[in-house]
């Protein structure tokens, strides 16, 4: 049995094999080549999970070649590719950027290898930002919130309103559900009747205030996973026929979505409204620095809405009232400008928690000191 007995094919001799086998072997070596190196560093106290941005510019020439096709980041030390994204941050048609999601714990350096793999793409994740239409309204959202705003609205300002997306463990639900497959946006909308709405222009005129009744236009300049950014266009509105161009950013994983508030014909009364589900709903404003407090109560909890206004000097903005038939209790009023810019974000506390209040608080104050104090990002080759 010996003589006849053979492991290997007639034409293929042991040599060939481990020829065969090196080829092999040097194919996968030069795909996990790591071409650089990033370093993102961390030097606040403070935990925080954000998105950073790389510039195409600083990456390595063969990498900027392939970068399309081929262009991997993953821990370093792991195997697994991370999501990323290619962002025109200054929207001139040209992808300058590449977008990464970190999770970065407080006085922390985090490593990551730049490779280049076309085999393989980045873990797959349900987790992801967009923007959508769906029954006369647009959504957009991350994996933790949503917001909307009507295409059309006539009763009052079209300003934002707000849901809190399902437990995990409602999620694992919808999953079986739907076989595993990737669930349609709206079913991870639990409940948008949370909203009170802020974000809406208006100008109050003669005791009257004027606002936008429809949206012309949904332009999307970035479509996730990482960031997600879109023009609402309006078309001119009011006695003063202003025309207004909203920018809205929102990030995986981000409490505070960014707005940029574009417009012609820019008047001393001009403001953003925060609109109230109702008269009964006992608003309560509270200024800290560049922050603005509105907490509502909604039966047993209490809804806190808060606007961040990155201006160097807080008197930019007023408050005054505005009419309460409308549901809206308060206007931000602006110096004339043809651009504004806000952040927003929300959140459900009990309302006898005034610990889950100042820990609200400390978050928004957390944000604030992330702001000023951008992630360190650094390229490197894998030598230096």
């Amino acid at each position: 049995m010996g003589s006849n007995f053979r492991i290997l094919p007639k034409h293929i001799t042991l040599e060939k094999l481990i020829l065969l086998l090196f080829v092999v072997f040097s194919s996968t070596h030069l795909q996990a080549q790591v071409f650089q190196k990033v370093t993102v560093t961390n030097d606040l106290n403070i935990d925080r999970s954000e998105v950073i941005a790389i510039q195409r510019s600083l990456l390595h020439t063969t990498v900027k070649k392939h970068a399309k096709k081929a262009f991997r980041i993953k821990r370093e030390g792991t195997d697994s590719y991370l999501p990323t994204q290619w962002y025109d941050s200054d929207f001139d048609g040209v992808e300058d950027q590449v977008l990464l999601h970190v999770n970065i714990p407080a006085g922390s350096i985090l490593s990551y290898d730049i490779v280049l793999d076309s085999t393989r793409g980045a873990s797959s994740s349900m987790v992801k930002t967009a923007v959508f239409k769906h029954n006369g309204q647009i959504y957009w959202e991350n994996e933790s919130v949503v917001f909307r705003t009507p295409e059309r609205s006539k009763s009052k300002p079209s300003a934002f309103d707000f849901g809190i997306k399902p437990s995990a463990q409602a999620l694992e639900s919808q999953l079986k559900k739907y076989k595993n497959k990737e669930l349609p946006f709206q079913s991870l909308v639990s409940d948008v009747s949370h909203s009170l709405g802020l974000g809406a222009t208006a100008v109050l005129k003669d005791n009257v205030l004027e606002f936008a009744e429809k949206i012309e236009k949904l332009e999307i300049l970035a479509a996730g996973p990482i960031r997600t950014v879109f023009l609402l266009y309006y078309p001119t509105w009011g006695s003063q026929k202003i025309g207004e161009i909203k920018r809205i950013s929102i990030d995986k994983s981000a409490l505070f979505i960014s707005v940029d508030v574009f417009m012609t014909q820019p008047s001393k009364a001009l403001g953003y409204s925060i609109v109230a589900e109702g008269v009964l709903s006992q608003a309560k404003l509270t200024t800290d620095s560049r922050y603005y407090h509105l907490q509502t109560r909604k039966g047993e909890q209490e809804l806190v809405q808060t606007v961040f206004f990155p201006y160097e000097n807080p008197k930019d903005v007023q408050t005054f009232s505005a009419d309460p038939a409308l549901g809206t209790h308060t206007l931000f009023s602006y110096k004339p400008k043809d651009r504004f810019t806000f952040a927003v974000a929300y959140q459900l506390i009990p309302k006898t928690s005034a610990a889950a209040f100042k820990e609200w608080e400390q978050t928004v104050k957390n944000f604030e000191l992330c702001r000023s104090n951008p992630l360190k990002v650094a390229l490197k080759l894998p030598r230096e």
